[in-house]
């Protein structure tokens, strides 16, 4: 996002766009947790790590990092639930923090 400082409106849709894909990328996490999908559960984390990590959203893209070490050493989904549950609590910090933004310039 730094890149994107000089360009407010730019910025923010690429935040818009961000704080969209990720929602549905979390649904999909859930439900492909849900039904003990774990390469869908690698495909859909290693997105949201990439996006989260092009809006600087730190926290989010290290804590997919580990979902992928855990998955990476054979741990099962339903062992995973929980690393979900903080990706959404980061989450909202993170839409949070883009709320502010996108107002700070209003």
């Amino acid at each position: 996002m730094r890149r994107l400082v000089d360009d407010h409106e730019l910025a923010v849709m690429v935040l818009e766009g961000f704080m969209d894909e990720s929602k549905d990328l979390i649904c999909k996490i859930g439900e492909s947790l849900e039904e003990g999908d774990t390469q869908r559960v690698k495909e859909t984390i290693h997105t949201l790590k990439g996006s989260s990590s092009n809006v600087s959203a730190k926290k989010v893209s290290n804590l997919c990092v580990q979902v992928e070490e855990e998955l990476n050493a054979g741990v099962g989904c339903a062992e995973l639930k929980v690393w979900l549950d903080r990706i959404e609590e980061e989450m909202k910090d993170v839409m949070s923090e883009a709320e502010k933004f996108k107002k700070a310039k209003s």
